[in-house]
């Protein structure tokens, strides 16, 4: 983890739709800025058990090829939200990624180049 930065992820199953909550936090005492090479903030994915990538966030979306920044203040915490539909998978353990799609330089800045990374299992149930 980053001295800079915090990120969490985590996901919960309401009837019929996974709720992705990524939380980014400005850990420093100064002004921090993310830029973002598109209009794309993060993206998700989910592996099935076998392995197979069975979900990515950004194949049923299109965005804007623009640098986009967000400044957070020192202790500024910003959410993003993502819902996805469950009755696309068959019930299961799956291996889900989330992750900032920040600008490459400022990843290859950081002390830890996974900062902006959170992976972890999840379980969908019918």
């Amino acid at each position: 983890m980053s001295d800079e930065w915090s990120f969490q992820a985590d996901a919960q199953q309401t009837d019929d739709q996974l709720n992705v909550e990524m939380y980014v936090r400005n850990e420093s005492d100064e002004d921090q800025v993310l830029v973002f090479p598109t209009s794309q903030e993060y993206e998700i994915v989910l592996v099935n058990s076998d392995g197979e990538e069975v979900f990515r966030y950004s194949d049923d979306h299109m965005f804007l090829q623009s640098f986009v920044e967000m400044t957070f203040k020192p202790g500024e915490e910003k959410d993003f939200r993502e819902t996805i539909p469950v009755d696309l998978f068959p019930a299961g353990v799956y291996t889900m990624t989330v992750e900032l799609t920040v600008y490459e330089e400022i990843i290859e800045n950081l002390d830890d180049p996974n900062t902006f990374t959170v992976t972890k299992e999840i379980e969908i149930s019918e």
